[in-house]
């Protein structure tokens, strides 16, 4: 069934996404829904939060209109860019973590 099918998105998140705990709240609800993957404030703009989250179909299509649609309580977005890794069809990540600067994939695509 496609509800189990493995799926893998990479995500930008726009607005007021930084200062706003946005991060550990991705974190938490990642972990609720069994996803891995990672989660990091982009480094040259503000307004940006970006990851990825891989994991069943429609776990990732909750995390998906979670992050587009509500988001931490202070947060606002107003943009949410979602593109599916077709390519990709087993995890690659252990876990969900929230990615900082000074670590060794920060900034990364993997």
């Amino acid at each position: 069934e496609q509800e189990d099918v493995f799926t893998c998105i990479d995500f930008t998140v726009h607005g007021e996404v930084q200062g706003v705990w946005f991060r550990a709240h991705t974190e938490a609800k990642a972990k609720e829904l069994g996803l891995s993957g990672w989660v990091e404030n982009h480094p040259d703009d503000f307004t940006i939060v970006r990851g990825v989250a891989e994991g069943p179909w429609t776990a990732v299509a909750k995390m998906q209109h979670w992050l587009c649609n509500v988001g931490s309580p202070q947060s606002a977005v107003d943009r949410c860019n979602v593109v599916r890794r077709d390519a990709q069809t087993a995890p690659i990540h252990d876990g969900f973590r929230i990615r900082r600067v000074g670590d060794a994939d920060f900034g990364g695509t993997q």
